[in-house]
């Protein structure tokens, strides 16, 4: 591709592409750390929720920038890269990331408001579903995001077979998505007993 005949085209490039990890990857902490202080009253006011809304699209920046970059640096080694157990991981840990942010995007942002985090039941049972789906999500992206970081940080001369990174990173998503129910389970056994 005629647009990296200019070493410094590949490096602002890459400079994008890492700029988009860290969009992300902040964007992602600061939810999840803003979305556990919320619960402290038992429930996400219409401003907070709109604070909320604000990191989602700065997150899908970090996206946009991630995805673009990517695709161009793809574009100039995707033989090699194809081949590459870290490169494998980085995109499994990118399409989870993406997907789960549609969910939480158009599934359960817009009823954050509506859930009643100070009650061990919600009005309807939708609710209740969607506050379980707020909880064992909640934490996938971020972890999707650090999956990416670090995998960025990789040494490429490090043999690492796909199956281990595969089986890690399930793992990890496994032990993320029982965590959130777990802490689900428990918000609800406390309910109105820890509000105030």
């Amino acid at each position: 591709m005629e647009f990296f005949t200019d070493p410094t085209h590949y490096q602002l490039v890459r400079a994008v592409h890492l700029l988009g990890v860290a969009i992300g990857l902040g964007g992602a902490t600061i939810t999840d750390i803003l979305f556990v202080r919320m619960l402290r009253d038992r429930r996400v006011r219409s401003d907070e929720h709109a604070l909320l809304k604000t990191l989602s699209g700065v997150i899908w920046v970090g996206v946009l920038l991630l995805a673009s970059s990517g695709l161009l640096l793809f574009s100039q080694n995707w033989e090699v890269l194809l081949e590459s157990a870290k490169f494998v991981a980085k995109m499994s840990a990118f399409v989870v990331l993406v997907i789960n942010g549609l969910i939480l995007g158009l599934y359960i942002s817009p009823a954050l408001p509506k859930i009643q985090f100070s009650k061990k039941q919600d009005s309807t049972a939708e609710l209740t579903r969607r506050r379980m789906f707020a909880f064992i999500l909640g934490g996938v992206s971020a972890s999707s995001w650090y999956t990416a970081f670090v995998m960025a940080f990789v040494p490429a001369r490090l043999a690492i077979p796909t199956w281990s990174l595969a089986l890690g990173y399930a793992g990890l998503l496994l032990v993320v998505l029982l965590g959130g129910y777990a802490a689900f389970r428990l918000q609800r056994r406390l309910g109105t007993s820890t509000g105030r």
